[in-house]
């Protein structure tokens, strides 16, 4: 194949995003070499921390040997607190989903498998809605978007329906108001890199059918495109936490204002970044945050 037939089948179509896909490629790949220069290229050994609201610093959950533990997910279950992530052996994508409960002192209880496939899983958003529970873990490997509904909670998930299909849609974030159920995800289309574009998907209901928003992608930006956590309220903003993978993967989080949110429009603004430093002097990257009414968790990439 040509390279001028090569470039029209790779960049995307309209002008706009070619200029983006551009900027991505250039700009943020000779930023990336730079850190990796100043920084080195760590081992990809992910790990969770802990602390209560009010606390400074977070306890560190370490993994078993040859193994990480990422994007973590709270929820709260009869006074019981569970977290749920990604439970993966160092340098595979095999990942399966687990769980532990989060005890009084920010430690966790027994590590136990809930949920697997024979395609990558990780970032189990894990909800209420009425008396259910559910999880949309990010199946993008199998070119889906899943929805899961626990049996017995926590530890016995079926398949309740698929979200979409022929799709390569990273970390699936899902929020519900008044006007129905919204799935903020990092669409990666033809001819693009992951955490690029943000799309969002609105329904009626968990069964959908679910429409994308006609802004999509409602944002193109490297810094906070791709999600990392809940969208959640705080001091009176809806924020929704975005990786900032500007300098390498999940380099760290940012915190996003939504200033509006409608079937038609969608806006936000910068409102703050937490740099991995901030967690903790041994973290080279950061890119989930995710809190409960007790606890909030993070995940480190360590130095």
């Amino acid at each position: 194949m040509k390279i001028k037939n090569m470039l029209k089948f790779l960049l995307p179509k309209t002008t706009k995003r070619k200029l983006i896909y551009i900027y991505n490629f250039i700009v943020n790949g000779y930023r990336r070499i730079l850190h990796r220069i100043k920084h080195g290229t760590p081992a990809q050994v992910w790990t969770l921390g802990i602390r209560r609201h009010g606390e400074k610093k977070y306890k560190f959950i370490k993994p078993p040997k040859g193994r990480i533990y990422a994007d973590p997910f709270l929820i709260e279950d009869d006074g019981k607190h569970y977290v749920f992530f990604e439970d993966c052996e160092t340098g595979k994508m095999e990942g399966i989903i687990s769980v532990a409960q989060v005890n009084e002192d920010c430690t966790l209880s027994a590590v136990r498998t809930v949920l697997s496939r024979d395609y990558h899983l990780s970032f189990p958003c894990v909800f209420k809605y009425d008396d259910d529970f559910f999880m949309i873990p990010e199946t993008a490997q199998n070119r889906t978007i899943e929805l899961y509904r626990a049996v017995s909670f926590p530890d016995i998930w079926e398949i309740h329906c698929i979200i979409n299909e022929d799709i390569h849609a990273l970390d699936n974030v899902l929020y519900h108001n008044d006007e129905g159920f919204w799935l903020f995800s990092n669409v990666v289309s033809k001819g693009n890199v992951s955490g690029v574009e943000l799309n969002i998907f609105y329904s009626d209901s968990l069964n959908g059918p679910w429409y994308g928003h006609p802004k999509n992608p409602v944002l193109c930006d490297i810094k906070s495109a791709r999600p990392a956590g809940k969208v959640f309220r705080e001091g009176g903003r809806l924020l929704r936490p975005g990786q900032d993978c500007e300098r390498c993967y999940g380099y760290a989080v940012t915190l996003k204002e939504i200033t509006h949110l409608s079937r038609e429009d969608y806006s936000e603004k910068n409102y703050r970044t937490i740099l991995p430093e901030e967690v903790s002097p041994k973290a080279f990257c950061t890119h989930t945050l995710n809190k409960n009414s007790q606890f909030e968790i993070v995940d480190i990439l360590k130095k």
